[in-house]
């Protein structure tokens, strides 16, 4: 069935003021994303960002044998305990 006139004039107001409520407080949200302010400060937070940076620590020197060495395999499980052999990839 049809709604009332005035059932259909109160879903009418409310849906207006919720359209109106949406808009009015999302207003300061699109006001300070917008300008020249917006700009430099993400410029002021980006310099901030980088000036915190940590530096990276230097890589420390490689132990163990180097590519083409002879080693002996000292490990019990490994297939190959106790024999010799040149080292290809570390």
């Amino acid at each position: 069935a049809m709604a009332t006139p005035r059932g259909a004039m109160r879903i009418l107001l409310l849906a207006i003021g919720a359209v109106a409520w949406l808009l009015w407080s999302s207003s300061d949200a699109f006001l300070s994303a917008a300008g020249t302010s917006s700009r430099s400060r993400s410029l002021t937070s980006m310099a901030a960002e980088v000036e915190a940076a940590p530096a990276k620590k230097a890589k420390a020197a490689w132990i163990g044998p180097q590519k083409g060495s002879s080693v002996k395999i000292l490990r019990p499980e490994s297939y190959w305990f106790q024999m010799g052999g040149t080292v290809v990839n570390v």
